[in-house]
């Protein structure tokens, strides 16, 4: 049904964005680092 397409797009979506912030911390992790 059309909640469990929501549902699912909403955590595919939340997933993309929590991995794309921890790849940006680590890299500005880095760059303090050095």
């Amino acid at each position: 049904g059309r909640i469990v397409e929501m549902l699912l797009f909403a955590g595919l979506v939340y997933f993309i964005i929590c991995f794309s912030a921890s790849l940006l911390v680590k890299r500005y992790q880095k760059k303090v680092a050095v």
